[in-house]
């Protein structure tokens, strides 16, 4: 071996290099046709005229020809029917000298009759003027990639459907941006579709007040992984409102990214439960309270108007007596102060009676009321607001009794013109003017509330009576005032609308149904002119005042007996006494008046239907049947003498007088 055979420097014999396989390549056209024809992508050449001129055998495979068999056939037999037309236009393009590339998905027909989706990408070759010399076109079967995007469409659409049918709103951010809405999240926003808030940003929804929660929230859910705590947020609406919803939000990975879901649920209709339920026990506490402390007052009122009316009676009967010569005289000055103090008693009496018309608990009972009753009552509770903002004018027409709970409709009326009274700046108070009119229009009462104010502007007048809704700035009012009007108005069967225009005022309309069962009207007691004889009288009533009182003002008609325990006047019974009338004060300590009821039913009966019973307004659940039950009068404190006086007269034309009963 010699030294040229081995490596140098040392004694091994050197390796030789495998030998390569040489094709026989003369020039670069055979180069090109090399790499043409092993290419893995289906690629062919087409004339001017679409016919192939050139294909590999990737394109043979693909479409199951023979190369032999594809060479001069036209373009246009290897596509569907329906993709021809698109296919023509786009050949008479590159002839009319359009070269630019073209990617087209179509559908191409095999040789076994066979289908594929296809994605075509044409690149036109030019000549050197210019014009189209021939066009390489290649072709890649996409059939499972259309049928995997077909499924991963209907799946989409599946899901998309099952989240559109869910009740709760549900939306999507990535990147802090919305990517997606169901319907329900469109709506409660006030969107007719998702493309309303795709795109926003994500804190752009989330009221300004919440935005610093939501990126503390947001920033600890990143951090553990974990869903937020379920909490009260207020999103913005498409009008420029929010809604306050109850909001769940998760981490979750969305097409390879981070992302996070919003799940929502609206809580308007909830927190307005929530609201009433609190309003109605406020209100109902605060009845209870005002029933007490009206109760509390009524008793010595009553007893300070039925001596203030003894004691005038009495001076007018000695100016009298003076008058035809009596040595008696007294001032008609101190007659003029008793008229006075008695006015002033009555102001009191009247308040009273409005402030327990406004603070039953009863709320559901209802009956015939006048509505202009109840709008005087409602101007006297709200005469301290109305006196320094506006000149109250009243136009009552004569209008049907209506069928409602009193202390509901003046709910409703002290809303209307407590809302009117503040739209009125104090600052104006000689030309401000609260105009209450009532008048009927078929067979309902209309009754009108109009005002002089600032008005309501023409976007927010649509939704005055949606709750939570206010004009009035932040902290002041709960904007349910006039949802809880509607509410009110809409269950007595009625109507409340409003009209109003900026800086002339606003008028609101409340139609009420007329009572048309003529059981439903009010009860009147008209004074009988029949002469009745004397009769006997009992009082019975824990306050011995109020009962001395009324024996002082009754002595010259009637004898009158004055008890201050309902178990006394029983004891009176089982002796064998008996009365003409009995006026008997409906709660007391020990034995109530309900109670002695019940016993006399039992022990003489003729003695219950001659009972009158009075109250001082503090009705308990078991009182307030009781009454409804029963048929017999009852007369609120403190009364009018006269009053009373007519109602004795009543009992005893109804009853006759009651002889006594010796007892067996």
């Amino acid at each position: 071996m010699t030294r040229d055979a081995r490596r140098p420097g040392g004694d091994k014999p050197a390796r030789r290099k495998p030998a390569q396989t040489r094709l026989p390549l003369h020039n670069e056209a055979d180069v090109a046709q090399l790499a043409f024809d092993q290419a893995l992508i289906a690629t062919g050449v087409a004339n001017p005229q679409g016919r192939w001129i050139a294909v590999n055998a990737a394109l043979c495979t693909l479409l199951g020809y023979a190369r032999e068999q594809l060479l001069g056939t036209n373009t246009v037999d290897l596509i569907h029917p329906s993709d021809v037309d698109t296919h023509l236009d786009r050949r008479q393009r590159l002839r009319d000298g359009d070269l630019s590339p073209m990617d087209v998905r179509m559908r191409v027909r095999r040789k076994d009759g066979g289908e594929l989706v296809a994605r075509v990408h044409v690149g036109p070759v030019p000549e050197a003027d210019g014009r189209l010399r021939c066009s390489v076109i290649q072709v890649q079967d996409v059939s499972e990639q259309v049928l995997l995007d077909a499924m991963k469409a209907r799946h989409a659409a599946d899901l998309r459907g099952l989240l559109d049918a869910l009740p709760d709103a549900v939306g999507m951010t990535q990147s802090a941006r919305w990517c997606f809405a169901n319907a329900r999240f469109a709506a409660l926003l006030g969107h007719a579709d998702a493309d309303g808030i795709v795109g926003q940003p994500a804190l752009a929804l989330v009221h300004p007040d919440d935005v610093a929660a939501v990126t503390l929230e947001s920033e600890t859910m990143r951090q553990t992984g974990r869903a937020s705590a379920a909490a009260m947020r207020r999103l913005a609406r498409k009008d420029g409102s929010y809604v306050t919803v109850e909001t769940v939000w998760m981490p979750v990975e969305f097409e390879g990214l981070p992302a996070v879901v919003w799940i929502a649920r609206d809580v308007t209709e909830r927190m307005q439960s929530q609201t009433q339920m609190m309003v109605t026990d406020r209100l109902a506490s605060l009845g209870t309270l005002a029933a007490g402390a009206a109760h509390e007052i009524n008793n010595p009122l009553a007893y300070m108007i039925a001596n203030l009316d003894y004691l005038l009676d009495d001076a007018r009967a000695r100016i009298r007596d003076n008058a035809q010569g009596s040595v008696v005289e007294v001032s008609r000055e101190a007659i003029r102060g008793l008229e006075d103090v008695r006015t002033g008693a009555e102001r009191v009496r009247k308040i009273v009676r409005d402030l327990r018309s406004f603070s039953r608990v009863d709320l559901e009972q209802r009956g015939a009321v006048d509505v202009r009753h109840v709008l005087d009552t409602t101007v006297t509770l709200t005469a301290g607001e109305l006196r320094t903002r506006a000149e109250i004018v009243r136009e009552y027409g004569i209008v049907p009794l209506v069928v409602a709970n009193e202390a509901r409709l003046g709910q409703v009326f002290l809303n209307l013109v407590m809302n009117a009274a503040q739209a009125m700046s104090e600052d104006r108070r000689a030309e401000n003017v609260l105009r209450l009119v009532t008048r009927t229009e078929g067979d309902r009462a209309v009754v009108e509330i109009h005002d002089t104010g600032e008005g309501i502007p023409e976007g927010m007048l649509s939704r005055i009576f949606d709750p939570f809704f206010t004009s009035r700035p932040v902290g002041v009012g709960t904007g349910l005032g006039l949802s809880v009007c509607h509410g009110i108005v809409t269950a007595l069967g009625g109507r409340i609308t409003a009209r109003s225009a900026p800086g002339k005022g606003t008028t609101f309309l409340v139609s009420l149904p007329g009572a048309r069962d003529a059981s439903q009207r009010l009860r009147s007691i008209t004074p009988p002119t029949t002469r009745i004889p004397r009769g006997k009288i009992l009082v019975i009533d824990d306050e011995p005042v109020l009962g001395r009182s009324i024996q002082r003002m009754l002595s010259s008609e009637h004898d009158v007996t004055v008890l201050t325990s309902a178990a006394d006047a029983l004891d009176h019974v089982l002796r064998g006494e008996r009365w003409d009338v009995i006026l008997c004060d409906l709660l007391m300590p020990r034995m109530t008046g309900m109670d002695l009821h019940g016993a006399l039913l039992a022990l003489a009966p003729e003695l219950p239907g001659r009972m009158v019973f009075l109250t001082g307004g503090a009705f308990t659940p078991k009182a307030r049947e009781f009454l409804n039950r029963m048929t017999n009068p009852c007369l609120d404190k403190p009364f009018d003498n006269r009053v009373l006086r007519d109602l004795i007269r009543e009992v005893l034309l109804a009853n006759g007088p009651n002889g006594p009963i010796v007892p067996r």
